[in-house]
Order: structure tokens, then C-alpha cells, then sequence
């Protein structure tokens, strides 16, 4: 990869080059300057206001908070027991002959990446990009008196990047406190506590991240030490210190955002988690949490929301886990009451807190420690469900938590924990408790049975007998892994996996956890994409620890993160239909046509190699797709009675190419993929490969009415659509 061509002096564009081996996605990326975007230069040269704070600047430590004086402790600390991490290789104090308010200090070199959010919101800004620029800018250096805007780069709803702090390559900039030497800050415009980033801003991110880890040298799903501890290189800015920035929904999607960039994946849409609902506060609270985003601290409009989903099933008599998320909008103390609690039997048990430092709760939920405005908390919950068979529900704070116990009776009630967490039924956060409380047992009953999602309604088809191996990117060393029968762990010994539970060791050598209808939970997988269907298997495969998910055909596709729900769902029945043949392609294919020749897997989770898979929570979030799914089930395209390695890719520039055109020599059935015309792309970049149907084409003909068989014909021309025998 060519390093990057960069002009950084005051004032002058900013373009980004690519070297050739670059996506073509990132070839037309930009960086706004300075002076295109209109930054008032005249303040970095005042002399009236004081420097700003950087990141090794003591302060008086008389007025303020007890966090903010352990914060400044800490980073003392730090900087007592590793110097090299605080020591700039140089300094700039003037500029042009004027002295700078904010002498420039030059990092040595860059290992680390941190994203922020402004934590004001967006959706109902209408300023353009570079005014809320200017005003950001105006902020930080007159308002603050730093003499410069604090990130290196920000980047708007529409994409737009912007170049920050002045100074060029290796400046050191003030946006993460006692972090600052050594890496380089990301501002994304929006409040992600209380909305999600744009495709825009997501796409834009993921290329100037390739760009910054080409150019400092930085392997986007590496690790590096920093203050004595092991972090990721790409990191949001709560992973350092305690604050809610870059916000609840870019912070969930970190790891996933570190593989794409990895795999140079910048246009696939990423899936963020539901956005909890609104309740109204007091006029006092919104005084305060508007004044709380003037201080740049961010602050959603509820406090108390659950983590992940209200509906949970599980064993009679056994527990299921979740977390609530607790954010101030003022200060609270030590052990004071956040929530009520209101049980529908008095027979449900609940703790909070996790390990041995699980609290019975009796009729509230408390806060651990006294938490401070805009600092936020999570809080392990623990359900013991009642020892019969039934649906109840627990009340806590505003939203209704829905338990359906079946099946078997734990043994004890020190039964290992159940991990069941879904319902099929989605989750109406707008809905009331008393609303929800009252529709709990009709939800629960109509929870679909295992056959009734792999067979549409009117099909003969039957379920696919053989299951299809998915190897999942877990690049760690240990796993913790949960499921129906328990907590196991796992990790590397030799060449043999060890799987251990309670401390003994239950197998080793080739490991398989959990049954086909097992959901099992990676704990520390980094990603809230974590729970997979089916079995859990791990070996060890050219030295590394390698986790194989086995699982049906039908249950795979159902957690393919093709096309969520955002999308029309005449789109997503045709590409629920082109993915499966891509894959069934690879699960009947014989010798030289296999995808990974010689290993135990069919595909991968990743979308460099094989497709996007995400598992059960996505089935979970996007239940269109997951409809989609099952509304073709067994459908696959085929053309001489033989499946069809039915390729696609996100959008043309107006006409499909041949797989000769894309350098695909030998491609099966390379006929049904000639270059044809592509209207409904036109005057959009090219992105992907070109082969065969394109996302933009499908969703374009699909808004006009045309079915998914009729996109289909277009684009995979001379083929059927068939069931999948075995």
C-alpha cells in the first residue's frame, strides 16, 4: 500500500491518495481543509486567553468533583510509571512568526485510534456540515480558550470529513484526557446516546480509518499497550475514560467497525441495536441535560433503559441474566433509589449485581456508587424464575420485563444459568407496561416451533438434513462461552482445545458445545453481535484457536446481515434467495471448488471471504429478514438442475460486468452473468466486484413493484428457482 499524499500546511486542501491495492470505494476519499471549511485562523494566535488543558497539564484541584480529582490522580500516575507514553518528540510554539495560543507538541509516533461523538444532535439541526464545523471550531478555541478545535478530524450526517486540529501529520490534539500524545481523535457529529450515525458517516469513517492505519502503521483489529494495559488499537473514547462518548450505539458496534476496516469492507450497512424509547422528563431535568450538551457531556433523555431485550425464556426454576443502563441527568448517591420493582408473583427472584457481589432486591433497583451527571452505569440484573410453568412479568422503572418459564425443572436453585434470551416477538418499546404486562401471555404463545421457521406455509420442502459450518473471526485466546447448560470456557493448550467448566476440565481436542437448538452466548466476544444458534465448535487450526459454528441452513440465513430491515422486503426475499445458493453452492461443492480447500468449514463470517454473518441477534433486530428468510426457505436459483454460485454486490455504475471483466476465470455458469444494463444505478459508483445482481438495481425495481422472482430473472439470466434437494 503506497503511504498516503498529504499537503498539511495552514490553511491548504487536504486530498487522500490511495495507493492501486486500495478498494475502489476509498479512491474518491477527501479530507475538507481548513480553509475550505472556513476556520477562522485568527484564533489560534490570541494572546488574551489562556492555553487549553492537554493531557499532561495539572490543574487546581480545589473545586471540583471527587471523579475529576481521581481522574487527575491517575493520570499523574501514569505519567510517573510510564513517561515514554506522555513524551512528545518535539514542540512547536510559534507560527508564521506569531506565537501560537496552543503550542503544537508532535507525537513520536501514532498506535491508536479513539472515536467521539459531539453530543449534540443532528436530526433536527438544519445547518450544513461546515456551519456546525465553525461553530464546533468556535467553541473549543474562543468559547474554551484551547486556541484550536480539539479533534484531529470530525465528520458530518453527509459524509463530509474535516481536517481539525492544525499542524498536520502526528499533531497531537486534546480530545481524550491523559490519552493524547500518541494517538489521534474522531469526532462523528450527533448525539449517539439518542440516535445512530448515517450510512454517510459510517462509510466515510471506515475510509479515512483505512487511511490514518495505512498511514501511522496500525493494524485495525490489533492491540497495543498503553498506561500498563492492553487495548485495542481502535478504541471509542469510554474504553479510556469514564464517559458515555462516542455513545451507545457507536460504541456497540466497535468491533465490528474494526473488521470492516480490516477487510476494507466501506460500503456494507452496518446494523446498530434499537434505539431504547423516549419518556418525558421534568422541565428541570431538560434545563439540565441541555445544559449538560453545552458542556459537551452526553446525555440521553431516559435514564434507566434495558441493554438488550425484555423477553426471555428459560427453565422453571432457573435464572436468566440481562443488564439495565443507567445514565444521570443529576447526581446520585450511594446506594439511592433509581427504579421501582413490581413483580406479578412474589415467587420471582431478583438480584443485581453479578458474582459475589449480587444484591437481592426486594421492591427497588439502587445505584452501586455515587454516579455523577452525564456518567453513566450498567447494572447486571439476575431473574430466578418461579419453579412452575407459566408467564410473568417484572416491572422496572417503565419498562415490563416478559419471563415465560417451560420445559424442564432446574434441579436446584442453584441451577446454572439459563441463556434463552429471546423471544421471537419483537420489542415495542413505545408500548406501555400495563400494555405490555397485559399481551405477555399471548406474545409468549405464539412463539413458532423450530419446523414451523424452516418450512414456508403451502411448501413440501423439506428441512435441510445436513447443517452448513461457519467459521466465526474470534481472533482472542480464551472464550466464555453460555448456553442453556451452563458457563464453559475455553482455551488453547498445544494443539488441543480445553473446555472447562466450574474449574474442571470437561473435554479437550476437538470441542463441541451446545445441540442444534442451543443458543450459546460468546461473553467476551467484544461484539453485541454474540449469540449463535446451533453447535459451538472449537479446533485448533494452524496454531490459532478456531470457533466453527454448525448449524441449519435455514437458521444460518435467518442471521445473514445481508440486507436488514431498513430495506424493501421484496429486495430482501431476493437476496435471502441469492445468498443461500452462494452458500449451498459451497456446502455441496466436491474437491477444487471448495471455498477454504482442506479445512472444516464451509464459509466464514466474514464478508471479505464468504458473507456477512451475525447470528441470532440480528435475526433477532430485523425480523423482515428473518420473514424473508423463511417466506423462500429451500429456494435456491438454479440453471441444468445444478445451484447457481449466484454472486452480488452492493451498486453499479449503470451497467453489471462479466466475471472475465472482473478477472474470474472459469467462473461456473459465466453465461448467466453477462454485463447487462443497469438503469436504475446510474450515475452512482461502482462498488463491489459488478458481478451479478446489484443491491441498488434490486431495491430500485423492487420500489417499482417488480417481485423478487422478477429481479432475479434480470439479473441471473437463463436460470430457475428450485428447491434445494438432499
Amino acid at each position: 500500500m503506497k503511504k498516503l499524499v498529504r499537503n498539511f500546511v495552514l490553511g491548504s486542501l487536504v486530498i487522500t491518495f490511495f495507493g492501486a491495492q486500495t478498494a475502489n470505494a476509498a479512491q474518491s476519499f477527501r479530507v475538507i481543509s481548513r480553509r475550505s471549511w472556513g476556520a477562522d485562523d485568527s484564533l489560534l494566535f490570541r494572546t488574551t486567553a489562556s492555553a487549553p488543558s492537554s493531557s499532561t497539564t495539572s490543574s487546581s484541584t480545589s473545586n471540583i468533583s471527587d471523579a475529576t480529582r481521581k481522574r487527575i490522580n491517575e493520570c499523574n500516575e501514569a505519567q510517573e510509571n510510564y513517561p515514554n507514553d506522555f513524551k512528545p518528540k518535539n514542540t512547536v510554539s510559534s507560527f508564521g512568526g506569531k506565537n501560537l495560543r496552543w503550542p503544537r507538541r508532535y507525537s513520536e509516533s501514532v498506535k491508536q485510534i479513539v472515536l467521539h461523538h459531539t453530543a449534540m444532535e443532528v436530526r433536527n439541526d438544519g445547518r450544513s456540515g461546515k456551519e456546525k464545523m465553525q461553530a464546533l471550531y468556535t467553541y473549543h478555541a474562543d468559547k474554551l480558550g484551547w486556541g484550536d478545535i480539539g479533534y484531529n478530524y470530525v465528520i458530518d450526517e453527509d459524509g463530509n470529513v474535516y481536517e481539525g486540529r492544525s499542524g498536520g501529520e502526528f499533531v497531537v490534539a486534546g480530545h481524550a484526557y491523559c490519552h493524547n500524545v500518541g494517538t489521534i481523535g474522531i469526532a462523528l457529529m450527533g448525539n449517539f446516546e439518542i440516535e445512530k450515525p448515517t450510512h454517510k458517516q459510517t462509510v466515510a469513517l471506515r475510509k479515512l480509518l483505512d487511511s490514518l492505519t495505512n498511514t501511522y502503521r496500525i493494524n485495525p483489529t490489533g492491540t497495543v499497550v498503553r498506561h500498563g494495559k492492553r487495548v485495542p488499537t481502535i478504541v471509542g473514547h469510554g474504553d479510556l475514560l469514564s464517559t458515555l462518548c462516542p455513545g451507545f450505539m457507536m460504541q456497540s458496534v466497535a468491533s465490528t467497525l474494526r473488521i470492516m476496516v480490516k477487510n476494507k469492507d466501506f460500503t456494507s450497512s452496518i446494523v446498530f441495536p434499537s434505539l431504547p424509547s423516549k419518556r418525558r422528563v421534568s422541565s428541570t431535568a431538560d434545563r439540565r441535560s441541555e445544559r449538560m450538551k453545552n458542556r459537551g457531556i452526553t446525555t440521553p433523555v431516559k435514564e434507566l433503559s434495558p441493554v438488550d431485550t425484555t423477553e426471555f425464556v428459560g427453565r422453571p426454576g432457573g435464572f436468566v441474566l440481562t443488564s439495565i443502563r443507567f445514565t444521570a441527568l443529576r447526581k446520585y448517591n450511594s446506594r439511592e433509589r433509581i427504579a421501582t420493582v413490581k413483580r406479578s408473583n412474589t415467587r420471582i427472584g431478583i438480584w443485581q449485581g453479578s458474582g459475589d457481589n449480587s444484591v437481592r432486591v426486594r421492591n427497588e433497583i439502587v445505584i452501586p456508587n455515587t454516579i455523577n451527571p452525564g456518567s453513566s452505569v450498567s447494572i447486571p440484573i439476575r431473574f430466578q424464575l418461579p419453579r412452575e410453568e407459566g408467564v410473568y412479568t417484572v416491572d422496572i422503572g417503565d419498562s415490563t420485563y416478559i419471563l415465560k418459564a417451560e420445559g424442564r425443572r432446574a434441579r436446584s436453585e442453584r441451577s446454572a444459568t439459563s441463556f434463552q434470551t429471546f423471544s421471537t416477538q419483537t420489542r415495542e418499546n413505545t408500548q406501555t407496561p400495563g400494555y405490555r404486562r397485559a399481551q405477555a401471555r399471548e406474545i409468549l404463545q405464539r412463539e413458532r416451533s423450530p419446523s414451523a421457521t424452516n418450512t414456508p406455509t403451502g411448501s413440501t420442502a423439506s428441512a435441510p438434513t445436513k447443517g452448513i459450518r461457519i467459521r466465526l473471526e474470534f481472533d482472542g485466546r480464551n472464550l466464555q462461552i453460555s448456553n442453556n447448560e451452563g458457563v464453559f470456557y475455553l482455551n488453547k493448550e498445544g494443539s488441543q482445545c480445553v473446555l472447562r467448566k466450574a474449574g474442571s476440565i470437561v473435554q479437550s481436542g476437538i470441542v463441541r458445545i451446545g445441540t442444534s437448538g442451543s443458543i450459546n452466548t460468546i461473553s467476551n466476544w467484544g461484539s453485541s453481535f454474540n449469540k449463535f444458534r446451533g453447535v459451538l465448535e472449537c479446533q485448533v487450526l494452524n496454531g490459532e484457536l478456531t470457533i466453527i459454528n454448525e448449524l441449519s441452513l435455514e437458521n444460518y440465513m435467518a442471521g445473514l446481515a445481508e440486507e436488514p430491515d431498513t430495506e424493501h422486503f421484496q429486495k430482501q426475499r431476493a437476496f435471502s434467495i441469492a445468498a443461500r445458493s452462494y452458500a449451498a453452492f459451497y456446502m455441496n461443492a466436491k474437491g477444487t471448488n471448495r471455498k477454504f480447500q482442506s479445512m472444516p468449514y464451509d464459509g466464514s463470517d466474514s464478508p471479505a471471504s464468504f458473507q456477512i454473518y451475525r447470528g441470532y441477534v440480528f435475526e433477532k433486530q430485523n425480523p423482515s429478514w428473518a420473514k424473508a428468510v423463511r417466506d423462500t426457505a429451500n429456494k435456491i436459483i438454479t440453471k441444468n438442475g445444478e445451484i447457481v454460485k449466484a454472486a452480488y454486490f452492493s451498486s453499479s455504475d449503470g451497467r453489471t460486468r462479466s466475471p472475465a471483466e472482473n478477472g474470474w476465470n472459469n467462473f461456473p455458469f459465466a453465461e448467466v452473468f453477462v454485463s447487462k444494463p443497469d438503469p436504475w444505478c446510474s450515475g452512482l459508483p461502482l462498488r463491489g466486484h459488478g458481478v451479478g445482481m446489484s443491491g441498488c438495481g434490486a431495491s430500485a425495481q423492487a420500489e417499482e413493484g417488480k417481485t423478487a422472482e422478477e429481479i432475479l430473472r434480470y439479473y441471473y439470466t437463463g436460470t430457475k428457482i428450485a428447491s434445494l434437494q438432499h
